[in-house]
């Protein structure tokens, strides 16, 4: 049997015919989101260790939630476990049932893999609310990319896969209220200002900021403005309820952290830079990855002149321009904290989605789409290089964790948490990895644990680990009775010889060094 091969030509021919060919440049659209959904999923699979920064501590407090009573480990003589449907828990439902069937760290990759999922959902969900009669909207193909932004690095699980759930319950609330009610559109609804809750409180904040603004557009149509009101209004109370409910007391009864933090802004030099990693390889202090960022160019001038081109048939979406400007002014003109951190930061990914979608609205011809998913696609090859290259970093530790037993008391001392892969100005990207000990070995504590008391798992009242604020060998020399075993990170020779007075240097790998306690 003969296999006809189809020349690029043909595809462009056929991306650029008339209404005769719209079912084949409709299956090219979904070929093309078919080939990003693998390039996205690769690096997940394709790596140990996930390049994200905060994922080993959510990793290490997901394994504690499932484990918690293995009497092989020791988890209860430190730590209580209070797993509720609040914020910031969907992630340890997610890894917790995963991890019902597969180990701790195939059950990290299947929720990341659940979140590129979702983005997969939202852009054929999307897709199929345009014009059939339009052009594919290419421009969706860039939620892909977008998808491994700042918040993916910084590894805030709990928040990432409510960016994707955010627009899936917009789009979803955009149908629920152009049509007559029914009990499976609410039950739909419902269900995603749900999985939004569970998620995040800040993804809900924003849910209700552009459900209410977006409800003014509907303002002269009467019955669709009272129920583009009232569908939100249901999610508001419980957010409120629960914030009513939730501050203070959890705090007091587990001897944490209050949830709250002084309010604090970045320079506006920092915040254009964060907003920049995007385009410039998650670099930009110490100098931008050039490659990305003249591929991330060679796409913004690719849309600019198709624009210029077809600018007559341009649709402007102005709700979803309006949402775009209310994200870039959340963005600069909100504190960095405010309860939680990063908070402005935060929506920086959020923004990227909306400038997806509006630029999917632009007709985009034949060749100029073949060249868009090839820019794409490299866009996805040097995001996946970088993601290799992050987790051979990350890999450096385990030889040293190998040689450690379970059950251990572990103090990491972090001298340098950069990456040179990393803008160290905005990333810490090696500052929770020393939490691989109690997944690789298992068992043990540490003094980072986040005391937030939205988190499920808190110190036993009454523990106190001591935590050194100078990281001096002559000063760590007081805290040989505490713990085991040291993992220092960034340490000269110098430094490590001085520590070895006081500590059994076990070895090294890569920057990081074990020493073990003569007296435990």
């Amino acid at each position: 049997m003969k296999i006809k091969s189809i020349p690029l030509s043909g595809i462009a021919g056929a991306l650029s015919a008339g209404n005769s060919f719209w079912s084949d440049r409709r299956r090219l659209f979904y070929l093309a989101v078919l080939w990003f959904s693998g390039l996205s999923l690769w690096p997940v699979w394709r790596f140990r260790f996930p390049a994200m920064q905060d994922y080993p501590h959510h990793l290490f407090i997901s394994y504690v939630l499932a484990t918690f009573n293995d009497p092989s480990f020791d988890w209860t003589i430190h730590y209580i476990v209070d797993l509720k449907a609040d914020p910031y828990n969907l992630y340890y439902f997610i890894t917790g049932f995963f991890q019902l069937f597969f180990d701790i760290e195939t059950s990290g990759k299947l929720f990341i893999s659940v979140y590129i999922l979702l983005v997969v959902l939202l852009v054929i969900k999307t897709s199929r609310r345009f014009d059939t009669q339009q052009a594919p909207p290419w421009g969706l193909l860039l939620l892909f990319p977008f998808s491994f932004s700042q918040v993916y690095f910084l590894g805030l699980t709990n928040y990432l896969i409510s960016i994707p759930l955010l627009f899936l319950a917009l789009l979803d609330l955009e149908r629920l209220i152009s049509r007559p009610f029914t009990a499976g559109s609410i039950l739909r609804h419902l269900t995603y200002q749900i999985l939004l809750f569970v998620s995040h409180p800040y993804s809900v904040m924003l849910y209700l900021g552009f459900a209410f603004t977006g409800a003014l557009f509907s303002l002269s149509e009467g019955r669709k403005f009272m129920k583009a009101l009232f569908v939100p209004l249901l999610l508001a109370l419980l957010f409120l309820y629960w914030y009513g409910g939730a501050q203070g007391p959890v705090a007091g009864d587990t001897g944490g952290q209050s949830a709250q933090s002084d309010i604090r802004w970045t320079s506006v030099e920092e915040t254009v830079g964060f907003y920049l990693l995007m385009f410039t390889g998650m670099r930009w202090t110490s100098g931008i990855a050039w490659p990305t960022t003249l591929v991330w160019l060679a796409t913004i001038g690719l849309f600019l002149i198709s624009g210029a081109a077809n600018w007559k048939n341009i649709v402007i979406p102005w709700k979803t321009v309006s949402f775009l400007v209310l994200s870039l002014l959340v963005f600069a003109l909100m504190p960095f904290a405010m309860a939680i951190t990063y908070f402005n930061l935060r929506i920086a990914p959020v923004s990227y989605f909306f400038i997806s979608i509006i630029l999917a609205r632009m007709n985009l011809g034949g060749k100029t789409a073949l060249s868009l998913v090839a820019l794409i696609t490299l866009l996805m090859v040097l995001s996946s290089n970088l993601q290799g290259r992050l987790s051979r970093e990350s890999a450096e530790i385990v030889p040293l964790l190998v040689r450690m037993e379970k059950n251990a008391a572990v103090l990491p001392v972090i001298l340098d948490s950069a990456s040179k892969e990393l803008d160290p100005v905005f990333f810490e990207f090696h500052e929770h990895h020393a939490n691989y000990y109690h997944i690789i070995a298992g068992g043990g504590v540490t003094p980072t644990l986040w005391e937030n008391p939205m988190f499920p798992v808190h110190f036993k009242p009454g523990i106190a680990l001591p935590v050194p604020t100078d990281l001096s060998p002559s000063s760590l020399q007081s805290y040989a009775p505490h713990y085991r075993y040291l993992l220092v990170r960034g340490a000269p020779n110098e430094y490590i010889w001085d520590l070895s007075h006081y500590y059994n240097f076990i070895g090294r790998s890569g920057a990081w060094s074990l020493f073990r306690s003569p007296i435990i």
